[in-house]
């Protein structure tokens, strides 16, 4: 028996799965060209993101006793943003993603690649990839990291972020992905494979993972969908069409002035 006029488990499970998707209705998805000049459509969403990315950094390696400092410079070579935000304006979470090619000398001398190595990129050549999209830096806000509805924001961006590969010329997302936050596992149930397992980088047990162009947009078992199909359909691209594959895109809904 359940509190209320909940009488069965049928019940709570249906009132639960309602409350998810009247929350979900309140998130939107924004895709940002961090190498494009912001405008005021999303000037306020890089600053915020920025604010947040900075913050988390300045505390992972403050609580390694890491004498590390994160800098603008580390922010600003990310060429896609990728944010979850409400509709009324709160910051959800996001991810930040590079560019990659293998062919070019400079991929190598990154600081970023160098958690890598040259036997990911072998393995991934041996796969036919040379061209790649870094995952790096998911960040959800506390407050939104446990909710009622139980769904996973942090996999719901991961889910997003597959369906944007599919818009780019990249063909794979490459991550670090640690083991001990959960990430390497929700990566794994959405598609990612396994190059090479518990490596330590940045103080942190990761594991090296790529998710391919054919494997992106698997039929999944996965609570994250339909609703990261329905906030891709209705995203929003600020600044792409000059820069990558990201065709300048407004929600669907948006009615023209």
């Amino acid at each position: 028996m359940y509190p209320g006029t909940l009488t069965t488990k049928t019940e709570l499970n249906n009132k639960l799965f309602n409350q998810s998707r009247d929350y979900l209705m309140t998130l939107q998805y924004h895709l940002i060209c961090n190498k494009s000049f912001p405008t005021s459509a999303d000037l306020e969403i890089r600053n915020r993101v920025y604010s947040l990315w900075k913050s988390n950094w300045e505390k992972i390696y403050a609580d390694q006793g890491a004498h590390h400092v994160p800098t603008a410079d580390d922010f600003t070579r990310h060429d896609l943003l990728s944010v979850l935000m409400t509709d009324q304006d709160q910051l959800v979470g996001f991810s930040c993603h590079t560019f990659l090619d293998f062919h070019e000398l400079s991929t190598y001398d990154r600081d970023y690649f160098s958690m890598f190595g040259k036997n990911y990129s072998q393995a991934l050549k041996a796969m036919k990839i040379d061209r790649v999209m870094t995952f790096e830096s998911l960040v959800v806000r506390p407050e939104f990291q446990r909710n009622t509805w139980g769904l996973p924001l942090g996999r719901l961006i991961m889910r997003l972020n597959s369906y944007m590969l599919s818009e780019t010329s990249a063909e794979a997302m490459m991550a670090v992905a640690r083991k001990d936050n959960g990430v390497s596992q929700n990566l794994t149930v959405l598609g990612y494979q396994m190059i090479e397992s518990d490596k330590i980088c940045r103080g942190f047990p990761c594991d090296l993972q790529t998710l391919s162009r054919g494997r992106h947009l698997l039929e999944i078992n996965d609570k994250t969908e339909p609703h990261a199909g329905n906030l891709w359909q209705m995203r929003t691209v600020h600044g792409g069409k000059a820069f990558y594959d990201l065709p300048t895109q407004q929600p669907a809904s948006t009615k023209a002035a």
